[in-house]
């Protein structure tokens, strides 16, 4: 049985730093306050005023299918939940989660994404996750012009469909890619923690018009690196890789160039499901 599932979004504003706060979500419209309406207490606590140094914890290609799947075709999601607890182990407290993409495998299956959540547990209740939308993720359900990716993330809202260069964007022709394109809303984005700049990127669904939406990107990028220049450290997150194993279309040379020349730290890739490397460049 399909049910339905309502999707809420909340920004929460003028908290207190080195806080701990409690929640917890009650059913829409319950008919009283018994226990049966209410989830259980969680808790999160907000970053000190001051930050001095932070950790976090970054992942990729999650991309389950099922829960005990154990081959590529019928990928599980058993293995996210190891990968987050080992990880949450080896980094105590990390200041948030990064995601590279591919959070599932079909971007319109409502399963897989309950799923994922699953495999995250209560870490998603307390610690803050940031995603780059990965091309398995790229796809709304039906006539549905919404992406699942965007209604389970509350991501900020400073890139987003007005952002993009409109040149580029007339170029796509790809259905799903033309669709997220006119609401790429949190799909590229920016934030700041402590004295690191953290920047997202949207690579697209891995066709042959992703060179258009990344290019319809640049200018927002290059004028986000210009604007936070100053910062100490600086990371960018996307899905595709700039330079992929197999070359053609799929590489960016121009996203290196920009990158270099704004002297970035570290960046976090996904995609290709393997340890790759090369001569020094």
């Amino acid at each position: 049985i399909d049910v339905e599932e309502d999707y809420f979004k909340a920004d929460l504003v003028d908290l207190t730093p080195d806080t701990e706060y409690e929640f917890k979500i009650g059913i829409l419209d319950a008919a009283d306050d018994s226990e049966y309406d209410w989830t259980k207490v969680y808790s999160f606590k907000t970053a000190p005023s001051e930050i001095d140094e932070f950790t976090f914890v970054a992942v990729g290609d999650t991309q389950g299918m099922t829960w005990h799947g154990t081959s590529t075709s019928n990928k599980g999601f058993m293995y996210a939940k190891s990968a987050y607890e080992q990880a949450l182990k080896e980094v105590e407290n990390p200041a948030f989660i990064l995601h590279a993409g591919d959070v599932v495998e079909n971007g319109d299956n409502k399963k897989q994404w309950n799923y994922f959540f699953k495999a995250l547990g209560d870490a998603g209740a307390s610690i803050p996750h940031f995603a780059a939308i990965g091309n398995h993720d790229v796809v709304s359900k039906g006539s549905d012009p919404r992406f699942y990716f965007d209604l389970h993330f509350n991501h900020p809202n400073n890139g987003g469909s007005e952002k993009l260069n409109q040149y580029h964007v007339n170029k796509i022709r790809n259905t799903h890619l033309k669709r997220l394109a006119e609401q790429a809303d949190e799909t590229f984005y920016s934030f700041d923690y402590g004295d690191a700049h953290f920047i997202v990127l949207n690579t697209g669904n891995y066709s042959s018009d992703d060179r258009y939406i990344i290019e319809a990107q640049r200018q927002w990028l290059e004028n986000d690196l210009e604007a936070n220049k100053c910062a100490k450290w600086t990371v960018i997150l996307f899905h595709e890789p700039i330079y992929h194993r197999l070359g053609g279309n799929e590489s960016r040379p121009w996203l290196n160039t920009l990158i270099e020349s704004y002297n970035v730290d570290l960046v976090i890739q996904g995609h290709s499901h393997l340890v790759t490397r090369t001569y020094p460049m």
